[in-house]
């Protein structure tokens, strides 16, 4: 939500999803909505909204909309959660000069001390006493005396005391049912965008852990050769290192090894799952010949035979090769 409807327009596309969105796709369903509105004036978007974010917003507003933010964020909206952020001006005398209107920005009305904006929430508390608070510093702190000037900007976090025995109770809102109030002529929905979401997931937890077993071995596999063993032809890998790398799934050793077991994997009395190596790529140096012999007419080889016909097309008989027709000239060309 912003009041300037031609900057939301500019911007509007930051909130889409990006293309890793569809590739680990959500497992719940996101809508992101742009509005057009004031924060200070109520409207039925906002109602039971869980969270309010106000980053670095208030310094902007002049006092008569000021003064109605306290209303519409606790008294109308009601969030669970709602953080505000603001310019600590304590910390001006870190930078080495400030604007004309003796600001940070040129839009900013005021700058808060710690003081100032404590006593700003403070009065929040008083008139809605249902809401705690508490201060964060942003930003690293100076190194000399920080707690002479604080941090270079301030965070109060609003909590909802019913909420707090409440956690698991979260509501993602349900925005279908929204309606328009009465001032609704205040707000506008520029822009709706859905992100992508799963498909429903049917694997039982015994398939989840194969799957990701599975993929994990496979890794396992291809980025570290210490795991192939020559001589008996198989990888060996620790179970345990198996069961660190799983993400999705956090099984424990004897679960997965019974699930490994299952589905016909073997594993030995030092827990190493054991999978052969014949139908991999792995191999040794010997699988690798190259054809080291200083006759250049053998070193070509026979590549005429592989032409239909046993001739080679014009374009091939008179172009000139690029490359030497050694081993040994090829790698003096690469130096």
């Amino acid at each position: 939500v912003d009041i300037d409807e031609e900057l939301l327009n500019k911007w509007q596309h930051s909130v889409r999803p990006l293309f890793v969105d569809y590739i680990q796709r959500r497992p719940t369903p996101l809508t992101v909505e742009v509005w057009r509105g004031s924060i200070s004036s109520a409207h039925e978007c906002l109602k039971d909204t869980d969270v309010v974010v106000g980053i670095e917003i208030i310094e902007h507003l002049h006092a008569d909309v000021l003064e109605g933010v306290p209303e519409n964020v606790f008294g109308f909206i009601r969030p669970k959660v709602a953080m505000f952020s603001t310019p600590n001006s304590e910390y001006n005398v870190m930078f080495d000069g400030l604007l004309e209107n003796g600001f940070r920005h040129d839009d900013h009305k005021f700058e808060w001390t710690r003081a100032q904006f404590a006593e700003w929430c403070d009065d929040i508390l008083r008139r809605y006493p249902d809401y705690l608070v508490k201060y964060f510093g942003i930003g690293p702190p100076p190194k000399d005396h920080p707690e002479d000037i604080g941090y270079v900007s301030q965070l109060a976090v609003f909590v909802r005391k019913d909420f707090i025995d409440e956690l698991e109770a979260l509501n993602i809102g349900q925005a279908g049912e929204r309606e328009a109030g009465a001032s609704s002529h205040e707000y506008k929905l520029l822009y709706s965008v859905e992100y992508p979401v799963q498909e429903p997931d049917n694997r039982d937890r015994s398939e989840k852990l194969l799957d990701e077993a599975e993929y994990q071995i496979r890794r396992l596999k291809f980025i570290d050769e210490d795991f192939y063993n020559y001589e008996e032809n198989q990888y060996q890998i620790p179970l345990q290192l198996i069961a660190d790398c799983m993400v999705q799934q956090t099984p424990a050793l004897e679960e997965l090894r019974l699930v490994l077991t299952s589905a016909s994997y073997r594993i030995s009395e030092q827990n190493m799952v054991l999978v052969t190596g014949e139908d991999d790529s792995v191999g040794s140096e010997d699988d690798f010949e190259y054809d080291l012999r200083d006759d250049d007419d053998q070193a070509v080889g026979d590549g005429e035979d592989r032409w239909a016909g046993g001739e080679q097309p014009a374009a091939a008989k008179n172009e000139e090769p690029a490359q030497g027709t050694s081993f040994q000239e090829d790698e003096e060309l690469w130096d």
